[in-house]
């Protein structure tokens, strides 16, 4: 690899040229004044100069850029993975602190989003409260000992999805959950049912830290109020925690009251 310079960038031409000064490689493209078209006036490929592994282009902002998407997936990569992973794929040679600078670009950018925005979950929180009359919204957050709070669950039920569940869906719901990919970790609790078209229609839904009995008891408490289930509803779920399946474990989820208002069926 050759480095090259732009020392003549204007809108109707560009003059770029080998940044070894005794090499005679050479490109100037220029507006054509007839067509006005981009044509190649002068061009000289041959380079008397060695190759290197170094490209000054190839700095800390151009990198976070590049590899922005890998980080956030893989937020403990280390400094030298980063600079193996960018002599592998773009066969360049970066330094320490130009791969330290790009890793701490995106870190910022993300965590420094994720801090502001749990900042605001109580905000949210007010907002579904105060624009939708009727829905229910729960927060939870754990004191450390330190004085700051820590996120740990939240609940979100709108009072429309409780309309069109009872006034257009049959009279099921199911349990479903799937992990949080990406910076923030956890998993996502939800309760759906069918509408009368036969698809899918979603009531409620929580994000809480890990799935267990406990979370999942909390959740189901919340739904009970705010649909006011009785005899009759089914609840349907195909999950499974650690070794107990579905069949197992529901009966636990759904003790004492609440177990007075739904109905199991295998």
């Amino acid at each position: 690899m050759v480095q090259i310079e732009k020392y003549i960038n204007e809108p109707h031409r560009v003059r770029v040229k080998c940044m070894v000064s005794k090499c005679g490689c050479l490109l100037e493209p220029s507006k054509d004044g007839r067509s006005n078209n981009f044509k190649v006036k002068k061009y000289n490929p041959v380079h008397k100069c060695y190759t290197t592994k170094k490209n000054k282009f190839c700095n800390s902002r151009y990198l976070a850029k590049i590899y922005k998407r890998r980080i956030t997936s893989q937020l403990g990569m280390k400094v030298w993975e980063l600079k193996k992973l960018i002599k592998q794929e773009l066969d360049l040679y970066v330094g320490r602190s130009t791969a330290h600078r790009a890793r701490a670009k995106i870190l910022k950018e993300i965590i420094g989003d994720m801090h502001r925005e749990f900042k605001i979950l109580y905000d949210y929180r007010d907002m579904i409260l105060q624009t939708n009359l009727g829905s229910t919204c729960v927060m939870k957050a754990e004191d450390q000992g330190d004085g700051k709070l820590v996120f740990s669950k939240l609940y979100v039920f709108l009072r429309a999805m409780k309309m069109g569940w009872l006034e257009g869906c049959r009279c099921i719901i199911s349990l479903d959950g799937c992990f949080l990919k990406g910076v923030c970790k956890g998993q996502l609790l939800v309760v759906v049912s069918k509408d009368e078209n036969n698809q899918i229609f979603s009531i409620a839904w929580t994000v809480v830290e890990v799935e267990n009995i406990f979370n999942w008891t909390w959740f189901l408490k919340y739904l009970t109020e705010d649909l006011g289930l009785e005899d009759g509803c089914v609840l349907g779920t195909s999950l499974q925690i650690g070794q107990k399946s579905g069949e197992d474990w529901r009966g636990e989820i759904v003790s004492g009251d609440v177990q007075e208002l739904l109905v199991l069926q295998n």
